[in-house]
């Protein structure tokens, strides 16, 4: 870490206490990824049975939608980890993938006026969020060390 110019090494306190906040963010992310995909599959899966779908069908729209969120994601934290460009492939799937599942809660709740389109959309985009900011969090504690940058090599 740098102060100014100067650099600051971290110390054990500091990285026990980043650990701490690391797991904290992880088992919330957990918790609202939990709830929401609870919620949003049953939307989905609702939605799906309002338009006709037999029920094997419907049981499968929900988890190839958010299959491919769950896949652009992983491959997005494997790229995050090995500070490797996220490939364009994974951004593409995680936006449409995201769109599609947004759009069904929404459509699921439509009918219910505003307020209910609003309740709707919050699963997936409780989700959204929650993602981003750990992975925020997980790019910000990926920094080069001191030790690292002094021996000239950030792998």
């Amino acid at each position: 870490m740098l102060v100014g110019k100067a650099p600051v090494e971290r110390t054990q306190r500091d990285r026990y206490g980043d650990r701490i906040i690391l797991g904290f963010a992880v088992a919330v992310l957990l918790g609202v990824a939990g709830a929401a995909a609870y919620v949003s599959y049953h939307h989905f899966y609702g939605l799906a049975i309002a338009l006709g779908e037999r029920h094997d069908m419907a049981i499968l729209y929900p988890a190839m939608s958010d299959g491919v969120i769950v896949m652009a994601s992983l491959v997005m934290v494997y790229c995050s980890r090995r500070r490797l460009r996220v490939p364009v492939l994974a951004w593409v799937a995680l936006s449409l993938g995201g769109a599609v599942t947004l759009a069904a809660n929404v459509a699921r709740g439509w009918s219910g006026g505003l307020g209910s389109r609003l309740v709707s959309a919050l699963a997936p985009l409780a989700f959204a969020g929650a993602y981003e900011l750990l992975m925020w969090i997980v790019r910000n504690t990926r920094r080069p060390s001191i030790e690292t940058l002094a021996e000239g090599h950030v792998c």
